[in-house]
């Protein structure tokens, strides 16, 4: 299983329980702090996560890896 810091892996944590909310792709603003940014920038390295921006907001959204990671982990459909 991939290694993630606790704080990555809480962050992760939050953006798969968040998405249910937003149509599968979550709002950075909902918890990206300075120390939160660094952790984003950690699972997009590691290819869990992809950002994007509509309309000036930047959006998370888990990649093909992050799905399966949630569904391993979570045991929870990511989609």
């Amino acid at each position: 299983m991939m290694k993630l810091t606790q704080s990555s892996r809480q962050l992760f944590e939050q953006i798969v329980k968040d998405l249910t909310n937003w149509s599968g792709a979550s709002p950075c603003f909902n918890y990206i702090t300075a120390q939160g940014r660094g952790n984003l920038t950690d699972l997009k390295r590691k290819g869990l996560v992809t950002t994007f921006k509509v309309e000036g907001e930047e959006w998370i959204k888990l990649t093909q890896a992050g799905k399966e990671l949630a569904e391993k982990i979570y045991g929870c459909d990511a989609t």
